[in-house]
């Protein structure tokens, strides 16, 4: 084979062809051992020498255009109808009954109500008027009084101022006058706190004045209110009140009295 081609290309044609042959094989060999298609062909080593420093940012970019608005969603389903709830029982009827004086702790009569098949009644009884014929025993109510005489002639004048009891006593009262601002020891405690005070069985008369023109009198004395005897009934009493001279005569003050 040699000297078939030396026989025709002579000594440096066959150089030249050798040298050929040998620079295609050469360059096959440098193309399939140096030319990267992917980063897997470089050793992490070298790749990670080969990253460069991060650049600069970039100028932040304009504003898109607002975008259109979505097509509007569809209406969801209907749900379903709920069930009927079912009927209530039957309430029952309250029965309405008269009570006679005496029954179920009613001394005046009154009205029961039942729950229709209970067989429990209950009472509702009549109220009270609240009347009563004379005040309840050492209970105490007071009042005020006062009376008054124009001037007159010259001489003994009397004053009457009366004190009505606004409930009766059971029985006539022991009548105290008691002076301004005074009190009598067992009988009349005196004006508490603005309030007249009477032990029981004692009608007590206080005084916050008696006045003939200006001369204060302290003198008192008690007309039964239902017969002219010096003493109280059960029903008031008048206070009479001695004026001397012609000028005008006064007298005001409060009173309690006590049921015995």
């Amino acid at each position: 084979m040699f000297s078939l081609f030396r026989e025709r290309f002579g000594i440096p044609g066959v150089v030249a062809v050798i040298a050929l042959v040998f620079a295609l094989a050469g360059s096959a060999y440098a193309a399939k051992k140096y030319v990267i298609t992917s980063t897997n062909q470089i050793k992490p080593s070298v790749l990670k020498s080969l990253k460069g420093s991060p650049g600069a940012p970039g100028a932040t970019g304009a504003q898109g255009p607002k975008g259109d608005t979505g097509a509007a969603g569809t209406n969801g389903k209907d749900g379903t109808n709920g069930t009927n709830g079912k009927d209530g029982t039957n309430g029952k009827s309250v029965v309405l009954g008269t009570i006679n004086p005496g029954d179920l702790g009613c001394g005046s009569g009154g009205a029961s109500v039942e729950v229709e098949g209970s067989g429990s009644k209950k009472a509702v009884c009549n109220g009270e008027t609240g009347f009563t014929e004379t005040l309840p025993s050492e209970a105490t109510e007071t009042g005020s009084w006062g009376a008054g005489l124009p001037e007159g002639p010259l001489g003994s004048r009397k004053l009457y101022a009366p004190v009505s009891l606004n409930i009766p006593l059971s029985a006539a009262p022991e009548a105290v006058f008691v002076p301004d601002g005074g009190s009598v020891a067992g009988k009349c405690p005196g004006v508490l706190n603005g309030v007249p005070t009477a032990e029981p069985g004692v009608l007590c008369v206080y005084s916050s004045g008696i006045k003939s023109g200006n001369v204060e009198l302290g003198s008192a004395a008690f007309l039964n209110s239902a017969t002219p005897a010096l003493s109280a009934s059960q029903v008031g009493a008048v206070l009479l009140i001695p004026c001397e001279g012609e000028a005008p005569c006064f007298a005001t003050g409060s009173w309690a009295a006590t049921a015995p």
